[in-house]
């Protein structure tokens, strides 16, 4: 898995080098539905490309701000499909992912709203299931070309 995981990071990696289609960086936080903070809420930075509202992302960050534990970080590959809502755009996502250092996967899945701030900025906010916790992520995304 770690070898189609790294092969899949290669393609986004040749992709975003040749396409030429609308980039984004992103960073977020992810806050629990848990009264444990500190072992389950997670910040990241995703990278990707999108094309024709669908998008496909990098996306690593720490596991939790617990800094006692051993292998604290993830890294994750996910997509997501979006259609206009009025003034706000609705996504869905799905994503799969490991702990660095574990061999089990993870899955995510769910979905959000975004908000174009003006060209470049857009904020979002996303309900995903992660390794079976419910997570309310707010994100802020730069988007860019190549």
């Amino acid at each position: 898995m770690k070898k189609l995981l790294l092969s899949l990071m290669l393609l986004l990696v040749v992709t975003l080098s040749q396409a030429q289609t609308n980039c984004y960086g992103s960073i977020g936080l992810s806050i629990p539905n848990t009264n444990d903070l500190k072992n389950n809420a997670y910040p990241s930075v995703e990278l990707g490309i999108t094309h024709n509202n669908v998008s496909l992302g990098f996306n690593v960050g720490r596991n939790n701000f617990n800094f006692d534990t051993n292998q604290p970080y993830f890294l994750e590959l996910k997509t997501t499909a979006s259609t206009q809502l009025g003034f706000c755009k609705g996504f869905v996502l799905l994503g799969t992912g490991m702990y660095f250092g574990e061999s089990n996967m993870f899955i995510e899945y769910g979905g959000g709203l975004i908000y174009s701030l003006n060209n470049r900025f857009d904020f979002s906010v996303q309900v995903s299931n992660w390794n079976t916790v419910t997570y309310l992520s707010p994100g802020l995304t730069y988007n860019f070309k190549l």
